[in-house]
């Protein structure tokens, strides 16, 4: 499965960190954004996730946080707020945030599907 990972950033140094933490995840697909006029540019629909900084040259969290999709956005910055993300991101919140940790009971599945085999493929 591929992931979408946009990274707004403006800061080289930070880019460059979260390079170094994908490094651990192939299948995620960085896409880097320097500015808030060449967000508003993008189709965000096509992300997975969005990190963003908090406070870029033209525009703030305020502005952001109101035109991002909050349900896939999570803010990052080196100035440590709660409900905000201390730069640089870790892997382990890499993967919290990207669910790669996931543990379905495969006895569950069997016992909910009554013995139907296509019904537990398909889930």
């Amino acid at each position: 499965m591929n992931r979408k990972l946009l990274y707004i950033e403006d800061d080289e140094i930070d880019v460059l960190a979260m390079r170094r933490v994908l490094f651990h995840f192939p299948d995620i697909e960085l896409n880097l954004c320097e500015s808030f006029k060449e967000l508003k540019k993008m189709d965000l629909s096509e992300f997975s996730v969005i990190f963003s900084d908090s406070n870029l040259p033209d525009a703030d969290y305020k502005a952001l946080s109101a035109y991002l999709p909050l349900n896939k956005t999570h803010f990052v910055s080196g100035t440590i707020r709660e409900g905000v993300l201390a730069k640089p991101v870790k892997k382990e919140e890499l993967e919290s945030i990207f669910s790669f940790n996931k543990n379905i009971d495969l006895n569950y599945i069997k016992e909910i599907s009554d013995g139907d085999i296509l019904y537990e493929k398909d889930i």
